[in-house]
């Protein structure tokens, strides 16, 4: 962690609850601008209003309407139901980013590893919603001479630190060797049969690709052969295909789905 961005948060963004809401506006975590549904005009924005600023209709206070006369700043953002104001949860975001231990977030910014605990997890899963919603818009990895690699975790809970998962949902991952580009579908109903997986990887990873897979059922081999995939042992290359590196499957999976 860097003493210099720790500083650059307290001095620049959290001086004032009306800097790190403008802060935070800029960087599209909280809305920056509401339209009145009722009367097709913008909303004033009031930063003291709530512990994340309000915007109000103005016209609401002349004429009677069904729509609500006043919205947050935080609505249908990951801010929307905290407890917490801003400037804590600011500071949680920062040592998530720093990959920061519940004790030394606790140090830092005074709040209570169960909570550190809900928000890590609360962030994650903000990301990955995100991610997932942005991958829609693109094509298909993999091709002839492309490996990609193919895994599993599950996203949830960890309890008592010991690496055993409750509660949580099943995430496919793909990734082509040599590439960033990972893909992350999470499996419909938690279901991890054949039925499930096979268009999951049908839908993301194009025909004639080198798969590495430890997940091969006899239904998901016989699909994928059928698209013209060659089939081989996670991690591996097929012969003539050089692996180039980059980090697999398991290793994102496991970072983005770990407690701490």
């Amino acid at each position: 962690m860097s003493a210099w961005s720790r500083t650059w948060l307290e001095q620049r963004v959290l001086r004032t609850k009306e800097e790190a809401i403008a802060w935070a506006q800029s960087a599209g975590l909280l809305l920056s601008s509401v339209q009145c549904r009722q009367h097709r005009a913008p909303m004033v924005f009031y930063p003291n209003r709530g512990p994340f600023g309000s915007f109000r209709c103005p016209k609401h206070a002349k004429h009677r309407s069904s729509e609500p006369s006043e919205v947050s700043a935080a609505s249908g953002s990951i801010f929307e139901d905290s407890k917490l104001p801003l400037d804590k949860v600011l500071r949680l975001m920062f040592e998530w980013s720093c990959d920061a231990s519940y004790e030394v977030t606790h140090r830092e910014t005074g709040v209570s590893s169960r909570t550190t605990a809900d928000w890590y997890r609360a962030i994650r899963e903000s990301i990955t919603m995100a991610f997932l919603q942005d991958q829609d818009d693109r094509g298909k990895i993999g091709g002839p001479g492309c490996v990609v690699q193919v895994d599993e975790a599950k996203f949830g809970r960890r309890k008592y630190h010991r690496g055993r998962t409750i509660e949580g949902h099943w995430v496919l991952g793909m990734i082509q060797d040599g590439s960033q580009d990972l893909r992350l579908v999470v499996c419909p109903g938690n279901s991890r049969t054949s039925k499930t997986l096979t268009p999951i990887i049908v839908d993301h990873v194009a025909d004639d690709t080198t798969m590495g897979m430890s997940i091969i059922g006899s239904t998901i081999k016989r699909t994928l052969l059928i698209q013209g995939m060659v089939l081989i042992p996670k991690g591996s290359s097929p012969v003539g295909v050089r692996r180039e590196s980059s980090s697999g499957t398991g290793e994102y999976l496991k970072k983005i789905s770990q407690t701490t």
